[in-house]
């Protein structure tokens, strides 16, 4: 049986070379490969192009296809029998790209700390220099 899903994650004026970054960080934690070049996605029946992979071994598939759009991005995987829902990495990656891009725009204007809990990050800032 297959279950191959679309999942959109809305995101304004992506920056490639983080969510580069951002894909890494979430391919070693789910115990994936990450693939950025020819990469596609196979699911049972077909296969797509995509733009990133997360090479991971599924029972109808290889893992989790990334497309980038203007203003989002996609997800694409056969999710049936898989180990990590679809939500819920639709759910990493927004929190780990939205994340990285505040430590990236702020780091400049001051010190900052990330501390990570299960369902929630806080970010802070100790001093944010001259007003």
């Amino acid at each position: 049986m297959s279950n191959y899903t679309i999942a959109k994650v809305s995101l304004k004026h992506i920056d490639r070379s983080l969510l580069e970054k951002v894909l890494e960080k979430i391919a070693s934690k789910i115990g994936a490969r990450f693939v950025k070049e020819n990469a596609i996605v196979k699911y049972f029946g077909g296969e797509k192009k995509v733009d990133y992979l997360l090479e991971k071994c599924l029972p109808f598939g290889n893992g989790y296809g990334i497309i980038v759009n203007r203003n989002d991005l996609e997800i694409h995987a056969d999710i049936h029998g898989a180990d990590i829902d679809i939500n819920e990495l639709k759910n990493m990656v927004t929190r780990e790209y939205l994340t990285n891009l505040f430590v990236k725009m702020f780091s400049q204007k001051g010190t900052i700390s990330v501390s990570e809990e299960k369902d929630k990050t806080i970010i802070y800032v100790y001093s944010y220099g001259e007003t």
